[in-house]
């Protein structure tokens, strides 16, 4: 989460209690990790804070909204922690989503999200990586539309 000035409206209200926390250890990956896999309510705090601001851009809200699912969040692995969420929402927002006109459609958005600290490419630090995993072609399906997967393939050459 690269959290600014601009954008902290948004990701502070998720965050909620949480946020002084955030703040204080947002600099410092490492701790800020064993903050995330010790405390699972700071863990989902985080996740939501992530990922609940952008789907509202995107979608309205319904009832239930953001949720996450307890059976699929907690530490991953000695060095990580991944939090399973969905977000129930409406396609009512024109042109926010991939340029879109509204559907009116329900849609439930499903994501996975794994958070962790690991070294800079240069240097001796960490950086606190985020990578969020969300099922695009479930939701796509839910809007009515479809994905082709073909693989490109060279135009065979010409013959002079």
């Amino acid at each position: 989460m690269n959290a600014t000035k601009d954008d902290g409206p948004d990701w502070a209200e998720d965050l909620g209690e949480h946020r002084e926390k955030f703040e204080q250890l947002r600099r410092e990956p490492k701790k800020l990790l064993v903050a995330l896999r010790s405390d699972i309510e700071f863990q989902i705090a985080v996740t939501k804070a992530d990922t609940r601001p952008f789907l509202r851009r995107w979608f309205a809200e319904r009832d239930g909204g953001w949720v996450c699912n307890l059976e699929g969040t907690g530490p991953v692995g000695p060095a990580s922690v991944g939090s399973e969420w969905s977000f129930a929402g409406a396609h009512t927002v024109d042109g926010a989503f991939n340029g879109l006109a509204a559907s009116g459609k329900d849609v439930v958005v499903r994501g996975y999200t794994i958070m962790s600290a690991e070294p800079v490419d240069k240097g001796d630090g960490t950086d606190f990586k985020v990578r969020r995993y969300v099922d695009w072609a479930g939701l796509y399906g839910q809007l009515g539309l479809s994905i082709n997967w073909r693989v490109p393939v060279a135009a065979p050459p010409r013959e002079r």
